[in-house]
Formats: structure tokens, sequence, C-alpha cells
């Protein structure tokens, strides 16, 4: 990270220029997949003429990050480029404007951006390299890549509901794959590409459990097929880890003898996954959502926070950060629920998520400065930021979320009103997410015994969940623990 240039006129932005680079190092040199020069080590070349390539042999390193601060109009633009140092080639290059008036205190913000926009970059640029270096086809190469474009456009897809066209790009992925291996059989990364594919169609699914099973079985042969070659590849444990829990996510009817054989083979394939590789912060993550439905608070908390500090390219940064927010939620860390939870909104504001976090943190105690109105306010963003197929429920469940908030406020009869008015039918709502929900403000609302009812409606839809709720001891349950009916309700179950 070399200094970043002042080009004003008359060098007066030379100090932002400096506090910039120095904030930019320190926040990178946190990142423990990155080795990044100190300041004292490239104070020495600020201001010279330097090519980039002679910087590079000077430090040993593989990407130069160079930058320059200049005045336009009423602000200032911080532009950023990433060199391949022995070609010279760009791999990234960013620009921001700030206003000149704020920027002094707006430094270490900027620098986060920045620095969260090199993690990215230099990740898929390593990426691509380590990837280019592990085979001799070039056309291999290029058949991966164009592959890995194509999955990430269908999770997408799949992310807003649209099955079938993920599954259409998904198939456009698979037949580069094909390609690939086929030009280079001997390349592992194909096969464990392949079974992501898989893992994709089986999300892709829907109600087909069929297809999912299908697709999970072909999944598991690739990944069996690379661990027969490679016992210690981290990844293809992890990804034996993540079909075993997709399993369980998508059959809720499931045994619990099953769900937890293979609840057992999943945290045994990702804490294997981890212990051959501490920078896998996707198996980190999903080792805290393994443990977070044991339920085991603490080591989910610490397993997200393995995640979060693995994850150097900010690849998993959405799930990592929902689970730490659900995490401290549960452990009633109000306030680290409310850092992460707007952690999320910063680095995603137009995920419905870390809008609907902002609800649950007013369950746990009205927030300082806000109110029913704000509360009305999160929930039309809310539905807002919802895929318009998935309104009709979401504006449904804004509802409930509301009534939580009314709720503990005290406003008991408005919250009881708009419960009302959320209730909606097993055509729009079949998992019955809105009875569960409301149950838990039935519990703030002291309704115990409508409570129960709602928990009986959702058990219905739901029985694979009787044991979560004979085992979890959530804080918004705990005044239902000792009420016949609730018991009754779960005797058997543990």
């Amino acid at each position: 990270m070399l200094y970043f240039t002042d080009q004003s006129q008359d060098g007066s932005l030379g100090h932002i220029a400096d506090g910039l680079t120095e904030s930019l190092i320190d926040q990178l040199s946190g990142v423990s997949a990155l080795d990044v020069v100190s300041a004292n080590g490239v104070r020495g070349l600020r201001g010279a003429d330097i090519s980039t390539d002679s910087v590079a042999q000077a430090f040993n390193v593989g990407t130069v990050v160079r930058g320059a601060v200049d005045p336009v109009g009423d602000g200032v633009r911080v532009s950023v480029d990433m060199v391949e140092p022995v070609s010279g080639a760009s791999i990234g290059r960013r620009a921001f404007v700030f206003d000149a008036d704020h920027l002094q205190d707006a430094r270490d913000s900027v620098a986060a951006e920045v620095a969260r926009l090199l993690r990215m970059q230099l990740g898929n640029e390593i990426r691509v390299r380590e990837q280019r270096r592990a085979t001799s086809s070039a056309a291999a190469w290029v058949a991966v890549q164009r592959a890995e474009k194509l999955r990430k456009e269908a999770d997408s897809l799949i992310a807003v509901r649209a099955l079938d066209d993920g599954r259409a790009v998904l198939d456009r992925a698979d037949a580069e794959l094909a390609r690939a291996e086929a030009l280079d059989a001997a390349w592992s990364e194909v096969r464990l590409l392949r079974a992501a594919v898989e893992y994709g169609r089986a999300r892709a699914a829907g109600a087909n459990r069929t297809a999912a099973g299908e697709a999970a079985a072909s999944g598991l042969r690739y990944v069996d097929a690379v661990l027969a070659g490679d016992p210690r590849n981290a990844r293809a444990h992890e990804l034996r880890g993540q079909f075993a829990l997709l399993q369980i996510r998508q059959q809720p009817t499931m045994s619990m003898r099953d769900a937890e054989r293979l609840l057992q083979s999943a945290e045994s394939s990702l804490v294997m996954a981890v212990r051959l590789d501490r920078q896998r912060a996707n198996a980190w993550a999903l080792l805290s959502s393994l443990h977070y439905r044991k339920p085991d608070l603490q080591a989910a908390a610490i397993a997200a926070m393995n995640a979060y500090e693995a994850d150097a390219w900010l690849i998993d940064a959405r799930a990592i950060i929902v689970r730490l927010f659900s995490v401290s939620y549960d452990l009633e860390q109000y306030n680290e629920a409310l850092r992460w939870c707007d952690t999320g909104r910063q680095r995603f504001p137009h995920d419905a998520f870390f809008v609907q976090c902002r609800l649950y943190g007013m369950w746990m105690r009205a927030a300082d400065g806000e109110s029913a109105d704000s509360a009305w306010h999160y929930a039309r963003q809310l539905v807002e930021l919802t895929p318009p197929g998935n309104r009709p429920l979401t504006e449904r469940m804004s509802r409930v979320l509301v009534a939580g908030a009314l709720a503990r406020s005290q406003l008991k009869d408005s919250a009881r009103v708009v419960l009302q008015s959320a209730r909606t039918d097993a055509i729009l709502d079949p998992h019955r997410d809105i009875p569960g929900t409301e149950a838990v403000v039935r519990i703030m609302l002291g309704d115990h015994d409508e409570a129960v009812e709602l928990v009986q409606e959702y058990l219905a839809a739901n029985p694979g969940h009787r044991k979560g709720f004979a085992t979890r001891t959530g804080w918004w349950w705990r005044d239902l623990q000792t009420h016949p009916k609730f018991t009754a309700l779960l005797v058997g179950a543990r």
C-alpha cells in the first residue's frame, strides 16, 4: 500500500492523503490472510517516482495499491488502483467523492469502505491466480471462470425465489464445468465446483423433495471423488457438512433420529474443515449455525467470530453478520446485537434482514429515541426491500414485528389490534411462521394461553421443530417454560 498522493495544486490535502493511507494499512493489517507492508516500511517511498515492479521486488508482494486525493468541485475525490506488478495491469479501480468539510471526520469510515472493496477485489484476484496455477489447460481455466460467474448469478436468482431461472443458469454453469473436466480430468477444483452447482440445484428444488435429494446425492458423489484422492481437502469436508445441514432444513418432517444423525455428520465434517484450514470462513459460519441449533450459544458465538475474522475477502460477510446478530440477540446482549444489525445495514443497505433486525431489537427493549412511529417506518422499509412475490406475506409479518415493538412499549391494546390484523391462512403462510412469531408477542403481552395455542398451530406444520422448543431456553420463551399446556405439548420431545 503506497502512500496516497496529494493532487491539489497547493498541497492542502497532504494530511488527508497520509491519514487515509495509514488508516487503510492499519485496517488491512488486521486481516490475518493478508501480509501488508507497514506504514514505516513504505514511508520512505512517499512521493517517489518508482515503478510497481520495483516496489514488488523490494517488498516481495503480489499486489501494489496506489491512490490519490484531489479536489473536485466542493468535494474531494479519493481514487484507488490495485496493480498486478509484473504486467503493470490494473486489477481493480475505485473512486469516491466526499464532502470536503467533513472528510477529516470521515477518514476512518472512508478507509473502511475502501478497505472493504480492496478485500473483495483482492480475494477475487487471488482466487483467479490460484485457479490459473492449478491447471495446465487454458481452455479449462476459461470454462471454470465462466461457470463461476454463472453460479454466482444463479445464487442471486435463487435468493429472490426465481427458481426456474436459477436452475436454467445452473445448467449452463454445469455444462461449462463438464467441458473443463473433459479438458483436465485431474483438476479437483472442477469437481468441487460441480458439487457446489448441485448444492444450488438442491436449494432451487423448492418443494420437489425428489429433485432436491437427487441433486444432493450427485453433489456428494463429486465430494467423495475429491476426498478419495485428497482426504485433507478442507473445501470438500465443508461441502459435505453443507449438504447435511441443507437436508435438515429442507425436510422439516424428518424424524428427530435422522436429524440428529445428519447433525452429527455435519459437525464432524465442518470441524475437520476448519481443523485443516482455519481460514474457511463459511465452514465456521455453518458450525455457528449448527451450535445455535443444539443450542450452545457460547460455542455459536465463538464460531461466528472465527468466521468473521477468517472472512478475509468478505465472501460470506452477510451470513456471518446475520449469525453474530442472532447469537447476540439470543444471549440478550442488546448493544452487541444492535451493533451487528447496524454493521449489516451499512454493508448491505438493500438487504431486508438488516431492517428486520432493527424491529427485533425493539422487542428486547425500545432503542433510544425510537418509538412506534420508528417501528412502522422500519416495517414499510422491510416490505419495500422484499421481492414483489414475497411481499404479501412479509407485509403480514411486518405487522407482527411492529406489534412486538408496541408490546415492549406497553401499548398492549394497540399491539393486540395489530396482531389480529396480521393473521392469515395456510395458503399465504404454509409454514405458519405468522402464528409462530405472534406467539412470542403474546408472551410479551401476558397472553400465555393464546401463545400456547399458536405454538401448537406452528408445530402442526413443523413437527420436526418440537425438540427445538423443548430444549431451547431463549429469553422470549422463558415465561412460557412452566405453563402446563406448553410442557404437555412438548412431552417426549427432549
